[in-house]
């Protein structure tokens, strides 16, 4: 049994990485996304198109980010890099790792204009 009362920090912060952090997100070791790639990332309510430019255990940071209105086709707008509208959103654009619902590498030229 663990004497939880007489844990030290450093055993606190082992544990609290083995179990997923203190706030419930993934260590930072253990995702996908990698700096300086672009992505076509959706959550809940938006899609996002824009470059990683830093990683936290709880957040993405995008630059040349842009809110993607109207895919269009989906699959061609992933294949393609075709779309119906997008706005652009400019640099240091947060979004909550917890509400990425997916994603996928962005392969084409960063839209850097209102469509």
């Amino acid at each position: 049994m663990i004497d939880f009362d007489s844990l030290t920090v450093g055993e606190v912060k082992r544990l609290a990485s083995l179990v997923g952090g203190l706030n419930g997100a993934r260590p930072m070791d253990e995702t996908a996304f990698e700096v300086g790639k672009a992505y076509l990332i959706r959550t809940p309510t938006m899609h996002h198109i824009g470059r990683v430019v830093r990683i936290t255990p709880t957040e993405l940071v995008l630059d040349d980010c842009g809110w993607l209105a109207d895919s269009g086709r989906f699959g061609e707008c992933i294949a393609k890099g075709t779309y119906n509208e997008y706005e652009p959103m400019g640099d240091g654009v947060i979004v909550p790792r917890i509400n990425v619902v997916d994603a996928t590498i962005w392969r084409h030229k960063m839209p850097k204009e209102a469509k």
